[in-house]
């Protein structure tokens, strides 16, 4: 796959998920969910891993704390799944996500969705002992998914890629876009992979 930049990310993702997330509440339907999670997992990879000497780092912007859960599962399993060694995922929201959040019965299996769980992100990052900000340091944390909570505001230099999973518009979004806009040694290009936006 070849590197996509943020001129390109537009015209990919309303090829591939436009339809899709017109609908509403599809967009945080496992499936949907698993494959961009394969998508950004490939994506990073092929394009992020070895940047910054190998601490480039990407966040992905969902659209609610339902959104978050599911793609840290989806991320979870994606990553056991697959045996990948160079990528963990942090999650980052506010309160708590109680089952019946995430839909339809028959869809909470997919990705292993405890039904008598409410989901925080202390259970959801079981590793991570302080500040979600400084325990994202350390190379192994690679992605940062986030429901409102760090989507501005935060400082994190080695962020080189942004996934966007949920609408921004006017000074929401140039704050949310700025989290890129912070220098660091060899960074020299930044991604953003826009799911849901309108060009």
């Amino acid at each position: 796959m070849d590197s996509i930049k943020t001129s390109d990310s537009t015209t990919l993702s309303n090829f591939i998920w436009k339809i899709v997330d017109d609908l509403g509440s599809t967009l945080i339907h496992p499936t949907i969910v698993s494959q961009k999670v394969e998508f950004i997992i490939d994506h990073f990879t092929r394009n992020i891993a070895g940047l910054l000497n190998g601490e480039a780092k990407a966040m992905v912007v969902t659209g609610g704390r339902a959104q978050a859960v599911k793609y840290k599962l989806a991320f979870d399993r994606y990553i056991k799944q697959h045996n990948l060694q160079h990528i963990k995922a942090l999650v980052a929201f506010s309160g708590k996500v109680e089952s019946q959040s995430f839909g339809k019965d028959d869809e909470k299996d997919f990705l292993g969705i405890d039904i008598e769980k409410e989901y925080t992100e202390y259970n959801l990052n079981p590793d991570a002992t302080g500040d979600l900000r400084q325990e994202f340091e350390p190379s192994e944390y690679r992605v940062m998914i986030v429901a409102n909570k760090y989507q501005t505001g935060f400082n994190q230099p080695k962020l080189v890629v942004m996934y966007l999973g949920k609408k921004v518009s006017g000074v929401e979004a140039v704050q949310t876009l700025n989290r890129l806009n912070w220098t660091y040694p060899g960074k020299d290009v930044t991604y953003i992979i826009d799911f849901v936006n309108d060009p």
